[in-house]
């Protein structure tokens, strides 16, 4: 191989003394040695002018290198002889020199030279500025591999895990990009190729990126992931001080060797716990839901039985003069009325319906409501401040909404206070807003109150400060959407000082009165009416008549619906109160055979029932074809029934 002289210090002049030209051609020698491509040049005669490095290699021909000035054939026919070169069967070496020389003088591309040990060489002749050849050749075989290796590195750099390679020792041999994305963005150095990987693991351990678990030592860790590696463990779960989750899997490569894969599950992780959330609040309600039923069909068989408790109870406080047995009865009215509170603010908490706005007495929704929300604080012997504004004028609500709100609110203080047994104190109080009109009710306790971090976020969806399977942050999501249905505000101040107070502030009803006692006894109108009571329990319909009778009315009593068609084509009545459900005909049959035969009657109907969840009685109740009240029956909501009745249709006094 002809080489030109290299520089080394001062260069050294040539016989013409012309140094710049000397270091001109060592830059353009160091050019044509640093190429991967074999080089040749022949002038324009084909003689030998210059060559690289690569050439010789390529045909280890290191000890027959050309020298310049000698032809190409000759230089083409001692590489035969050497055995560089393999001739393609039937040709000479004549005739595949003379093949050779015709492509190189045409400057063809792609010309194949074969070697002895079977290598395709493939040789492109290019033209010079002296009308000479340059010939470029280059192993087709090695940048097909060459090819295919830097595609492959190239899919690896551009995969979304983070991938290294260690060898059958576990020691560094390669990582692509995402690796270093992963672990060595900060102050932790890169491996280096031959670098075990414990001493890798043991930096980063150092480091403190990863999440080590409680209780375990930093040795202990290294050990376990040392052995995750020597297993070939798959899915294993890291977790950096960045919060970040990585399933790391060890896989074992053809030569023993260990290829990781780190994987970011971080978001899928999140997902993950996003969807076993809403199973478990899927599942919280669905046993809500059972446990609604349960308690519908519980308070439903207890209305009957509760009915006859407390409209006896009602009825004896105003016949009996003895006043040791009044006081027990009156105990036992108290206990009745109580009972009955109770079953009706299970049936509102399990009834789905939307919500129904009307006038109501908000000291009466609070009071039902800590009959049913209040029974955990009374056990634990936390105080109770009462404090209802009697003046407080009406609101429109729906009554059942509010007194759930009342409870998660009563709930929710019991909650704050649980570490405080007798300690513990909660205040209701219902007042006016002087300066907006506004009614208020206000729940406080004197518990430990809410963080000032997390107070602006307290009414957000499924956000909740309770331990896991103690509560499923909904409550106050749910309270705070009734409250705003309603028109009104929820708000709540908090600190460790004072506790926690919750306001719920609702519109005052234009023009409404004060709210006043519930009225007992006589009816208020002093009217005397033809009343027929219609339901299939024998005792509940008695209890009915007398309390009927008590207040001065006429009562004729029906065991069902086809039986009282049979009273009224016999007898006028000028309010007829039914049972719904009754096993021959129930009550909105028999409504709609009296809009047939009598729609005099149909408008004065009425309907007492102890059953307002089932889906035909609330599309019954809903239609609005004629009042209703609720079983266990009050003596002043019967009352007030008998009073609209007799309005609404016009009944003139007998």
């Amino acid at each position: 191989m002809q080489t030109l002289p290299a520089r080394s210090g001062e260069a050294e002049a040539d016989p013409s003394g012309d140094t710049q030209n000397v270091w001109t051609q060592t830059r353009f020698q160091e050019i044509l040695e640093a190429l991967d491509e074999a080089l040749v040049l022949w002038d324009s005669d084909l003689n030998f002018v210059l060559s690289n490095r690569r050439l010789d290699e390529m045909f280890d021909t290191r000890d027959i290198t050309p020298r310049p000035g000698d032809h190409i054939a000759e230089v083409m026919r001692c590489q035969m002889q050497h055995g560089s070169l393999s001739l393609p069967d039937g040709l000479s070496a004549g005739q595949m020199i003379s093949r050779w020389i015709a492509a190189i003088t045409r400057y063809e591309k792609d010309i194949e030279v074969a070697t002895k040990d079977g290598r395709i060489l493939n040789a492109s002749s290019h033209r010079t500025g002296l009308n000479g050849y340059l010939v470029t050749i280059r192993d087709a075989q090695r940048s097909a591999y060459e090819d295919r290796l830097a595609a492959v590195n190239d899919a690896i750099q551009a995969l979304d895990e983070g991938l290294v390679l260690y060898d059958s020792e576990m020691n560094f041999v390669i990582g692509n990009r995402k690796l270093h994305d992963i672990f060595y963005r900060g102050e932790v150095p890169h491996p280096q190729v031959g670098e075990n990987v414990v001493d890798t693991m043991k930096r980063l351990i150092d480091s403190e990126f990863y999440v080590i678990p409680d209780g375990q030592s930093k040795s202990a860790f290294l050990d376990q992931m040392t052995n995750t590696m020597k297993t070939y463990r798959k899915n294993a779960v890291l977790t950096s001080q960045a919060g970040r989750v990585y399933d790391t899997s060890v896989h074992k490569t053809a030569l023993g060797g260990y290829l990781v894969s780190f994987s970011d599950i971080t978001e899928q992780r999140r997902i993950e716990r996003e969807l076993e959330h809403q199973r478990e609040i899927t599942h919280q309600n669905e046993k809500l839901s059972a446990l609604g039923e349960l308690l519908a069909g519980v308070a439903h068989e207890l209305n009957n039985p509760l009915s006859i408790v407390v409209g006896y109870a009602q009825m004896l406080q105003d016949q009996i003069d003895d006043p040791l047995i009044s006081r027990r009865v009156e105990r036992i009215a108290e206990a009745a009325e109580r009972s009955a509170k109770i079953v009706k603010a299970f049936l509102a908490m399990a009834r789905q319906r939307p919500a129904q706005l009307e006038e109501c007495r908000l000291n009466d929704v609070i009071e039902n409501a800590l009959s049913v929300g209040a029974s955990g604080l009374r056990s634990s012997g936390a105080q109770i401040d009462l404090q209802l504004d009697k003046a407080l004028p009406l609101v429109m609500a729906d009554a059942d909404q509010m007194a759930q709100v009342f409870i998660n609110l009563i709930v929710n203080a019991e909650h704050a206070l649980a570490d405080l047994g007798e300690g513990g104190k909660l205040l209701v109080r219902t007042s006016r807003n002087a300066r907006t009109g506004d009614v208020v009710a206000e729940i406080r306790d004197n518990g430990p109150g809410i963080d000032p971090d997390i107070q602006s976020r307290i009414f957000e969806p499924f956000f909740t400060t309770k331990d896991v399977g103690a509560g499923t942050g909904v409550g106050l999501a749910f309270c705070h959407r009734i409250v705003d249905g309603h028109g009104g505000r929820l708000t709540v101040t908090s600190n460790a000082r004072d506790g926690t107070s919750f306001f719920v502030h609702l519109s005052a009803v234009d023009g409404s009165g004060q709210e006043t006692g519930s009225p007992q006894g006589k009816t208020t109108n002093g009217r005397n009416h033809q009343i027929l009571v219609v339901d299939d329990e024998e005792h509940v319909a008695d209890l009915i008549r007398e309390l009927l009778e008590f207040m001065g009315h006429d009562v004729t009593t029906a065991t069902g619906g086809r039986e009282a068609l049979r009273c009224i084509d016999s007898q006028e009545f000028d309010i007829i109160l039914s049972d719904f459900k009754m096993p021959d005909l129930d009550g909105a049959g028999f409504h709609a055979a009296l809009e047939k035969t009598r729609p005099d009657l149909a408008a004065r109907f009425g309907i007492i029932t102890g059953d307002a969840m089932g889906q035909k009685v609330l599309t019954f109740l809903q239609s609005g074809a004629c009042p209703h009240i609720e079983k266990p029956i009050d003596v002043s909501e019967l009352s007030a029934l008998v009073d609209q009745l007799a309005t609404k249709a016009g009944v003139s006094k007998r």
